[in-house]
């Protein structure tokens, strides 16, 4: 039979330990489960804030293990490798008792707890490409070059050392040889040109 008149948040209140701990359980994997495939592994810690009644606070402290916070910790942990939530190695846990929560973070709707989940300002994604070159005019030393983003500049010319302007030596990695019998060579310069991974628009430029 449901029941068809609305609690206070009080009456859904969980009114002892193993409740408690259940509940904000639930909560911290509802929200780690809001985390997109990877955006785990940035998180640096995961910060818990409680206001409860000074009456209650044998009932919090015992719920979230509190003089051995470790093993809340490990529960977390386990509901991360369930869900596959790469959590890094490193990730901390800090616990808070406050009069008034924070008014930033993830309030629980039954129970005077939030959450905020650190992570770093400024999240560098590495990304990473291959790319193959085939040779359509001109003879190089191959006819197809593979090359990486990891690659670095990847210059192109004729010889594979030429000379600059300033004296200083530069080592063709697309090298088109002066001795040739494809006359389109000599259209190639010395310093012809280079190719670069770019990581913003994830292609070689």
């Amino acid at each position: 039979m449901f029941n068809l008149f609305n609690k206070n948040a009080e009456d859904n209140k969980p009114q002892d330990v193993k409740a408690i701990r259940e509940a904000i359980l639930v909560f911290i994997k509802q929200e780690l489960q809001k985390l997109e495939g990877g955006e785990g592994k940035h998180i640096k810690g995961i910060q818990l804030y409680i206001a409860c009644l000074p009456v209650e606070r044998f009932m919090y402290d015992s719920a979230i293990f509190f003089e051995d916070e470790s093993r809340f910790k490990n529960e977390v942990q386990r509901i991360a490798d369930d869900f596959a939530i790469d959590l890094p190695e490193s990730w901390m846990l800090e616990t808070h008792f406050v009069e008034e929560l924070p008014a930033t973070g993830i309030k629980m709707a039954n129970l005077n707890v939030s959450l905020s989940i650190k992570t770093p300002e400024h999240v560098v994604v590495n990304k990473s490409g291959t790319a193959y070159i085939r040779v359509l005019n001109g003879e190089a030393e191959q006819e197809i070059y593979n090359i990486t983003s990891s690659d670095g500049k990847i210059n192109i010319g004729r010889e594979r050392k030429a000379q600059d302007g300033e004296g200083f030596m530069r080592e063709n990695h697309i090298a088109f040889p002066d001795v040739s019998g494809n006359a389109a060579n000599k259209y190639v310069s010395r310093q012809h040109a280079h190719i670069e991974w770019n990581n913003d628009s994830a292609s070689f430029i």
